[in-house]
This record gives C-alpha cells, sequence and structure tokens, in this order.
C-alpha cells in the first residue's frame, strides 16, 4: 500500500537521497521559488523550507516533491506509488495501468489528522501565512500551486477535483481564475446557472497519488477521483467531512481551506503560468474564493510548485494521465501497439507512439484514437514511429523523424482543431476563442516500400550486432570496461 500521507512521503524520499531540509532562512518571496524551479529544470531532491516565520507555528513549505529525481526523470513519481524508482519507464506505466483497472473505493472516517486545528473568523489570516511569490511577475503570493480543489455540481453527485493555483488577496479571500473548458468549469458554469454559490475545498498536503490524480483529465462519466487514487496507492483514501459543507477531503491533507465562490464576485489579477511556463495573458478576470474555515495538522507541510517551463510536478502528472488512457485504450481495441510516451519536456504538446503498422495509411488511425481521449484531445502533434523505437528515448524518436518521415508525403495538418487556452504560439485571438491546429507526423517505412531492398539497414547497438555480444558487453560494461553504471548518470539527460 502506497503512503499514508505526506509525511510517510517525505521520509522515504529522505531516506532515498530525493529529500533535503533547509532550516536557513529563505526568503519566500521569490527566492523560494527560483530554488524549486532550477530544481524543475536540472533534477533534485524535493526541499523543505522551514526556517520561515509563519502566524501558524511550525509551519513549512516544501516543493518539489513529484517533477524530475536527482538522477532519474520518474523516480520521485515512482516513490511515490512505492514502486522501484530504477524500473523503466515502460514497466512503471504498466504497473500503474495494472492499478488503475482495479480502482478502491475511499473509506470515510470520522475525523482525521487535517481536523487537529480548526480556525474561524478572525483566527484566519492567510497573508501571515509566508506564502511563496514564486516568480518576479507575480501580484501576490501563490498559497496553494500544487493543491487541489474540491467542488460538487449542484444538485448532482458529480464531483471533481482540479489542480489550480490560488493567490492571497486577503486576510479570508484567495483569487484565482476558472477555466470554462475544464471539470471544474463546467461545475462552476451550473452553478452559474442555477444562480447558485460554489462551496469549496482547497486540499494542500495530502498523500503525493491525491494531487496527481487531481491533476488528470477525466471525462465526467470515468471513476471518480478519490477511487483512482485509491487505485494508485492500493488502498482505500481516507476521507472525512469538511465542517461547512458535505464535501469529503482526504482526512490526513495537512490543511484544507473552506469556502465559498460567489456569481458575480470577481477581481482583475495579474497573469500566472500556464503548464507550458509562459505568462500568456498579462491581466486576468479572477474569481474571489471566500474563505470561512482552515484546517491544518500541526505544524503543516504545504507543497507548491512553480509553474514554470518543464518538467515540474504538474508536466510528469499530465504526462503519466496521457500515456495511461493511451495504453488503457489501445489495449482495449487490441491496437498493435508497443509504447506510447507523452514527453513531459514538451508540457504536454506531443504524443509518441511506437506501433506495427497494420496497413497504409495506419499513423492517421492512431491519430485518430489519440484525439479521441480525454487528456490527449487536445495534443497538438502526434508522432508515430515503428515498434522497435524507445518512444521515451529523445534520440532515437527525433533520429526517426528525420529519417522515415517525409515532409508532405508523411505529414498532415489538421485545421481548427481546440487549441491549448495557455498556448505561447497561439495568438491572443486564437487562444481566446481556442482555435489550433494540429499535425501528424508518420515517422514509419512505408508498407510499399520492399524490407530487403528499399529499407537500408540501421547501425545501432541493438540492431547491428548478435545479441550474445551485446549481452556479454552489457555484463562487463561497469565492472570489467569501468563505464559509469546507468544509475550513476545524471537527471539532466532526457
Amino acid at each position: 500500500m502506497a503512503f499514508y500521507d505526506l509525511r510517510e512521503y517525505l521520509e522515504k524520499l529522505e531516506q532515498a537521497g530525493e529529500y533535503r531540509n533547509c532550516v536557513d532562512a529563505v526568503d519566500m518571496k521569490y527566492e523560494a521559488g527560483a530554488i524549486i524551479q532550477r530544481v524543475a529544470e536540472r533534477g533534485g531532491p524535493a526541499i523543505r523550507f522551514s526556517g520561515i516565520s509563519s502566524a501558524i507555528p511550525g509551519a513549512s513549505f516544501v516543493g518539489g516533491l513529484t517533477n524530475r529525481g536527482s538522477r532519474f526523470l520518474w523516480s520521485k513519481v515512482a516513490h511515490a506509488l512505492e514502486f522501484d524508482p530504477l524500473a523503466s519507464y515502460h514497466d512503471l506505466l504498466d504497473e500503474v495501468v495494472r492499478r488503475l483497472d482495479a480502482t478502491v473505493k475511499p473509506m470515510q472516517v470520522k475525523s482525521g489528522p487535517c481536523k487537529e486545528n480548526v480556525l474561524r473568523g478572525k483566527e484566519i489570516d492567510l497573508t501571515a501565512l509566508s506564502a511563496p511569490w514564486i516568480h518576479d511577475q507575480d501580484d501576490a503570493p501563490c498559497l496553494s500551486s500544487w493543491g487541489f480543489v474540491v467542488a460538487q455540481e449542484p444538485r448532482s453527485n458529480y464531483l471533481v477535483w482540479e489542480v489550480l493555483p490560488h493567490r492571497v488577496r486577503s486576510a479570508n479571500e484567495l483569487i484565482a481564475s476558472i477555466r470554462p473548458d475544464t471539470p471544474l468549469g463546467k461545475v462552476w458554469a451550473r452553478h452559474l446557472a442555477t444562480g447558485t454559490s460554489m462551496p469549496f475545498a482547497i486540499v494542500l498536503g495530502g498523500s503525493p497519488v491525491a494531487t496527481m490524480v487531481a491533476a488528470f483529465k477525466r471525462r465526467r462519466d470515468s471513476v471518480p477521483p478519490a477511487d483512482v487514487a485509491g487505485g494508485l496507492q492500493r488502498g482505500p483514501m481516507q476521507m472525512v467531512k469538511c465542517e461547512e459543507s458535505n464535501l469529503l477531503v482526504p482526512a490526513t491533507a495537512e490543511m484544507v481551506i473552506e469556502g465559498v465562490v460567489r456569481p458575480g464576485n470577481t477581481v482583475e489579477a495579474g497573469g500566472f503560468p500556464g503548464t507550458f511556463g509562459y505568462v500568456t495573458e498579462r491581466t486576468q478576470e479572477a474569481l474571489v474564493w471566500e474563505v470561512s474555515v482552515v484546517t491544518h495538522r500541526n505544524e503543516p507541510v504545504l507543497p507548491f510548485s512553480t509553474w514554470g517551463v518543464p518538467i515540474s510536478d504538474i508536466h510528469l502528472a499530465s504526462s503519466l494521465d496521457c500515456d495511461t488512457q493511451l495504453r488503457q485504450e489501445f489495449n482495449r481495441r487490441g491496437t498493435p501497439v508497443r509504447g506510447v510516451y507523452t514527453p513531459p519536456w514538451l508540457a504536454g504538446s506531443a504524443v509518441v507512439v511506437g506501433t506495427k503498422v497494420a496497413y497504409t495509411a495506419f499513423s492517421q488511425v492512431i491519430a485518430g484514437i489519440v484525439r479521441t481521449l480525454e487528456a490527449t484531445r487536445n495534443i497538438p502533434y502526434v508522432i508515430v514511429c515503428d515498434d522497435d523505437i524507445d518512444v521515451t528515448n529523445p534520440v532515437s524518436v527525433f533520429h526517426a523523424m528525420v529519417t522515415k518521415c517525409r515532409p508532405g508525403r508523411d505529414t498532415w495538418q489538421i485545421q481548427r482543431t481546440v487549441g491549448a487556452a495557455d498556448a505561447p504560439y497561439l495568438d491572443a485571438e486564437s487562444r481566446a476563442n481556442r482555435r489550433g491546429s494540429a499535425l501528424i507526423l508518420d515517422c514509419t517505412w512505408p508498407l510499399d516500400w520492399d524490407r530487403s531492398i528499399a529499407v537500408p539497414p540501421r547501425v545501432s547497438f541493438d540492431q547491428c550486432y548478435p545479441v550474445e555480444l551485446q549481452e556479454k558487453i552489457l555484463a562487463d560494461w561497469s565492472t570489467g570496461l569501468g563505464f559509469p553504471k546507468e544509475s550513476d548518470r545524471p537527471a539532466v539527460s532526457v
């Protein structure tokens, strides 16, 4: 069973050398954010900033929880799932698919650690929590950048978890914008249509898989998020009822912020980066989130993420979600796909599929399946490779692209697709109207080419030499030949 709470996970990271506790004073205005952004870009341990002054005694902030690890890109995610951090991504993905094929329903409990302290009314002062100012263009500190919102549709049992950054406006107010195309946006649209306020709970510092699940994109009729989290951690999520609504939240969360969002209560706010790592809107209309109750553990450990250029927590969670949905769908259809990968270093803008080509124009069929899934339907680049390509290796993928994909013959452009609202390559009008386009790149050998004549042999270690010789060299790689072990290679290699 995976981790009961965030603190157990941090203990595991510390044992694995993936955690540092910074007790020295660090300026929470930009400095902490700059440190975690560099960890995201270069790889490194989770860092807890415990030498801060906060209105809550012993409170601290921790960044880099599930972004790229010190040595391996997916090692922290593997630790969060209590899976082998040295395993290949293909093995990690297969394990996630197995777990999601057996989801586990949550367990409601009467109370939990998140209820150790309950603050109401004038006891609440969000401005005194020393929340980080993450970027130098921010207009306010960001209290919730790697937490998630729990909200429910009015007159319905439909409930969503969604990662949404919130900035502090006043002692008892937060601000955040809701994108209308997201599940939370659709729930908010129903509240607007019925003229009702939306009760919410913001969960900070739940178990690591809970926040990852909140970053997943799932259809309305899919398995509830708490069930998905239970499947990933191989045990039921313990959930507790909020103080002022019937919403259920993880009982072991470090902090839960409760309140309501009222129709028409908006303010103009500064821009905030999207998943691409760009601030595409200098100003935006933000909703005011009125806070009425804050519950928290003793000495809460509050997570944050920088939302800069890849690879941060949101990029890895989104990539895993895309690949899981693709793997499940290809398995269901019996499609001869060997590997799928949504490179987190491309911020969810491309998906690579390695497949046995069944017939001519098979890449278009693959792209059609990609465009049917909730997590991948708006991805603008679909790259289809032969099944002998390691789709997680960017060198192999780009080599296949430049050697097999002939522009014009093997590329197809799709006009008038739904574009990402924060895509930097779109102009302001296209972003506002969500007008985009997509490109399919067929990086496979044409089926009508004679494999013995027209297709040139590839000179590579795994294809040019006898298997017995490959095995001998690999066995002697570190001990006999003195080369570094794969586990000693730095995480900067993606």
